[in-house]
């Protein structure tokens, strides 16, 4: 049965309500971290290793091993004079992906998460919504067609105007089952890491991207 736009409104609307209480901070505390290296080199060194500012490792990149990243972040130091030209996050995920896609076990969700650290560090954040992984599932729950790599916020129901485009991104993956309608689903109350931690429901365990 279609879902009314006005039950998407609803979700939306909770979902991002959510977002702003318990995750908004800790994410810009995160995105903060990579605007405040002293270089771009450091930027492109840590972000590639997926590096949190308690010097572990994002959970986003958990399983991919260091072996890969430390590639990944080797393959795209080389390519720093490129990046310091960029004039947009389009245009430095662009670089990103073709630095990363070669690379066995560096996929999307690895290349956004670098470009928007990256990105943070030359004041450069995306215009649009990205879509991958469980952020696709999200976008598709509000009626976007989860076959396209970006979203307009535009596009998306009003309350989304709220968060910022790379918010949007988190939010739609951290809630992808609230905004699917799962009716086991719950308030999070959660205060981890902004980008991991998510709605689930009790005693299981929390859902990543």
């Amino acid at each position: 049965m279609p879902v009314s736009d006005a039950v998407i409104e609803q979700r939306a609307e909770e979902a991002v309500s959510d977002y702003i209480e318990h995750h908004r901070d800790d994410a810009a505390r995160e995105l903060r971290f990579y605007r405040l290296m002293p270089t771009v080199a450091r930027a492109i060194h840590r972000g590639a290793r997926a590096r949190t500012a308690d010097r572990g490792k994002h959970p986003h990149q958990w399983r991919i091993p260091r072996d890969t990243l430390r590639e990944f972040g080797a393959q795209l130091a080389r390519h720093e004079h490129v990046l310091r030209e960029v004039e947009s996050f389009a245009d430095l995920h662009l670089v990103v992906e073709e630095v990363g896609r070669p690379i066995h076990g560096i996929g999307e969700l690895a290349i956004y998460d670098t470009a928007l650290r990256i990105g943070a560090r030359l004041s450069l954040p995306p215009s649009e919504v990205y879509l991958h992984r469980g952020t696709r599932s999200g976008a598709e729950a509000v009626g976007v067609d989860p076959r396209r790599s970006t979203v307009a916020v535009s596009e998306l129901p009003a309350a989304f105007a709220a968060l910022e485009p790379h918010e949007i991104e988190d939010c739609l993956c951290i809630f992808k089952g609230l905004l699917a309608g799962d009716p086991a689903l719950s308030r999070t109350g959660c205060r981890g890491s902004g980008r991991g931690c998510a709605r689930r429901p009790r005693r299981t365990a929390r859902t990543r991207c």
